[in-house]
């Protein structure tokens, strides 16, 4: 089990054990637990191990490496292997989110999100550091005008700004479009700018080389 903590074990004999019948079933680990076996981390959902796809995906879903379970091969025998984690995956049943505007705790379910009551009920769900999120920035939002690229062209174009979504956390972009007659789109594309500075290159070249490393390994 990954609910408890070793320590909040209670003591008991022999014959307060033999009280109950052992079961064939294996309890595991709660859903939400991130494990570890051999170079690869999973997240535990229900019956099932997700695999994660990369590195970036892990730290890009607000994981931290300090709290992955290193696992023997009998403990993850226990489990089906899943489909792949990507970066663009709904984190599973039993993640546990803070949000750090106020900090409020939820767990996620079905792909919904259940409120727990106080801090101390959620730790009673994880052994781990919950997933930080921010309700606010899901109300932060930026809008453009589409306007014909070119005469005699059925191109529309349009800039927005999104430098001030830069500090929130977070890895998803939502986008809707609204006319004010019905129009026929074949095709939608969505490319991001940056202007250059000093401390944006430095992190550019550094994801630059993760990414470099990750291919790199990958091929090993």
């Amino acid at each position: 089990m990954s609910h408890y903590e070793p320590t909040q074990a209670i003591s008991k004999d022999e014959e307060f054990i033999s009280l109950y019948k052992i079961k064939e079933e294996s309890i595991g680990f709660s859903d939400g637990s991130l494990i570890a076996y051999g170079e690869s981390a999973y997240i535990v959902s229900g019956k099932k191990i997700l695999p994660i796809n990369n590195p970036v995906t892990f730290e890009s879903s607000g994981y931290l490496w300090k709290d992955l379970i290193a696992v023997s091969g009998d403990e993850i025998s226990l489990y089906e292997k899943g489909n792949l984690f990507k970066v663009s995956g709904h984190h599973p049943d039993g993640t546990v989110l803070t949000d750090i505007n106020n900090s409020k705790w939820y767990i996620v379910k079905e792909n919904k999100k259940l409120p727990l009551p106080t801090s101390l009920i959620a730790r009673l769900w994880i052994r781990k550091t919950p997933v930080s999120v921010s309700l606010e920035s899901v109300n932060l939002t930026s809008h453009c005008q589409l306007k014909n690229s070119l005469w005699f062209s059925a191109n529309y174009t349009c800039d927005i700004y999104i430098a001030n979504m830069q500090p929130l956390i977070g890895k998803d972009y939502e986008f809707k479009t609204s006319f004010d007659e019905k129009l026929d789109i074949k095709t939608a594309n969505v490319k991001f700018k940056q202007d250059i500075t000093f401390s944006n290159f430095k992190a550019s070249l550094s994801a630059l080389i993760n990414k470099v490393i990750i291919n790199y390994a990958n091929q090993l």
